[in-house]
């Protein structure tokens, strides 16, 4: 029976199987990093091609938006309501989100219990009421008691207002 030297490359060939292992793992964790990005990238792929159809979407008057009476009469603006509403509002979504649906929009005016927001096209005021209008409604009822609900229109709906000053 013969003894190994001390020097045999037994304990560099188990570290040698650690690295490997750690380089399997490193792999792994990469690979698990790239499908969340992946998958970010499907669900954006979603939300524009979303997007492109409401925009090549000719409007109809069964549209939420379109549906609206012709001329309706709105209390003057109040700009700190909004104001105070868009930085909860800034607080609770991401940056580029905010900047891309909150920034460009314009506090209209109130009609009865509603808060009526100017935004830049129909594609923003679908996406504002889908994605969001539940969130500002809360956030609405934190800073206002008598104000239950927010409606968002285009700017290509303006001359359906009159804004009571």
């Amino acid at each position: 029976h013969q003894t190994r030297p001390n020097n045999y490359p037994f304990k560099e060939a188990m570290g040698m199987d650690q690295n490997v292992v750690s380089m399997l793992e490193q792999l792994i964790k990469t690979q698990q990093k790239t499908l969340a990005v992946l998958e970010q990238l499907v669900e954006t792929q979603h939300q524009l091609t979303h997007l492109l159809k409401e925009l090549t979407k000719t409007p109809s008057t069964t549209d939420s938006v379109a549906a609206t009476p012709s001329t309706e009469q709105l209390n003057p603006p109040d700009d700190n309501l909004w104001q105070n509403l868009q930085k909860r509002i800034k607080e609770r979504i991401t940056s580029p989100s905010y900047e891309a649906w909150f920034k460009p929009t314009q506090f209209a005016g109130i009609k009865g219990n509603t808060l009526i927001i100017r935004v830049p096209n129909a594609l923003t005021a679908d996406w504002l009421t889908s994605r969001y209008k539940n969130m500002v409604e809360e956030l609405l009822m934190e800073v206002s008691s008598n104000i239950t609900e927010v409606k968002f229109f285009p700017k290509s709906y303006e001359g359906r207002f009159q804004i009571i000053r």
